[in-house]
């Protein structure tokens, strides 16, 4: 089912999008806002922009994981710029896998969003904890990353579902026709 929206319903729709990732981001990374169990903490950007993405060309997906990198590099201290090219390929390949591979259905998004989240934990701690910085702070990968892995494993079934219940709702009212 393809729609076609005019220029003022997609500027809707992706303002919206836009605002979906900046509560997100906030969530995320504003202490207390979202809770941590033990040490774990849910990524929650990367489920929510890989879903966006899945239901967009690859040039929308490109721009929305490019945006969800920058708020989240923004805050970030260390690293500048790996969280943005990593959601930006991420959304990328997602988008591109639904259009030409796989049906974009709750399953796929999921199975998606948590290989990316498991994905990013692994690469941030080889990249910046073993092989740039030569810490070799092996314990870390079991006490915090991989937990976040899990922990945002989890939290993607319900980041998924609601994500893909907004842009129904939201793209039934902007085009009740279509």
């Amino acid at each position: 089912m393809t729609m076609e929206l005019t220029k003022k319903q997609r500027t809707i729709k992706y303002v919206l999008y836009c605002a979906m990732l900046l509560v997100a981001n906030l969530l995320q990374n504003t202490g207390g806002l979202f809770p941590s169990v033990f040490s774990a903490h849910c990524l929650l950007l990367i489920p929510l922009a890989v879903t966006l993405a899945m239901h967009e060309g690859e040039l929308e997906a490109g721009l929305l994981g490019l945006f969800a990198g920058l708020m989240w590099d923004l805050v970030s201290a260390d690293h500048l710029g790996f969280n943005s090219i990593f959601l930006t390929l991420c959304c990328v390949f997602a988008a591109y896998a639904a259009g030409h591979w796989i049906r974009s259905v709750y399953l796929t998004d999921l199975v998606m969003c948590i290989l990316f989240s498991v994905l990013y934990c692994f690469l941030y701690w080889l990249l910046f904890l073993v092989i740039f910085e030569n810490d070799k702070n092996y314990a870390s990968l079991w006490t915090f990353y991989l937990p976040s892995a899990v922990y945002t494993a989890v939290m993607s079934a319900a980041v998924v579902f609601f994500t893909r219940l907004i842009r129904k709702k939201a793209l039934q009212k902007l085009n009740p026709n279509g």
